[in-house]
């Protein structure tokens, strides 16, 4: 982490070693996931494995850590309110697929999806309008819990600003003029 000792006010590398530490995460629950399971249960049989039991929650610590701190330095940074949210809704997603009956925690279940909603609701009304990626990830939060419509008015609008992205973004304008 070379990067973050020698440029640690800049959010872009607190961006990317989040980015790092989800892939590697990832690749690592991915390579050994059938060894994990069993270790996972056998630690949880004896008492042990609290971070498993909660969604995997301290196993992405890093990564969330990470994307905090770029938020701590640029409040409304896009690729980190959008890969934090992302990251918000895929403890979300694996918690839901993880509980076995739908009443078992009905109040912590949906918690992943809270937070990111929470962090996309206020972005995409204000200066992340023009961002598809994070009302596609609005309407992925809404289908998590439930609002099935609000989700198709989510996507509709992340298509909608797809098809009309330019290949330079528009800040770039003045520049020309």
């Amino acid at each position: 982490m070379e990067a973050e000792g020698l440029d640690p006010g800049n959010e872009d590398v607190w961006v990317q070693l989040g980015m790092y530490h989800v892939a590697h995460t990832a690749i690592a629950s991915s390579s050994s996931s059938s060894t994990l399971k069993a270790g996972i249960a056998n630690r949880q049989e004896h008492g042990q494995g609290q971070e498993e039991a909660d969604g995997g929650k301290q196993v992405w610590k890093p990564a969330e850590e990470a994307f905090s701190k770029s938020l701590l330095l640029k409040t409304d940074h896009p690729p980190a309110l959008v890969s934090l949210a992302k990251l918000y809704l895929s403890t979300s997603t694996r918690q839901n697929l993880a509980t076995s009956t739908p009443t078992d925690c009905a109040p912590k279940r949906y918690q992943g999806a809270d937070l990111a909603e929470s962090l996309l609701n206020p972005f995409t009304q204000s200066v992340g309008w023009d961002i598809p990626e994070a009302w596609y990830l609005l309407g992925h939060v809404a289908r998590v819990q439930g609002r099935e419509e609000r989700a198709r008015e989510c996507w509709e609008f992340a298509l909608g600003l797809e098809q009309a992205r330019g290949i330079r973004d528009w800040s770039c304008v003045k520049r020309w003029l």
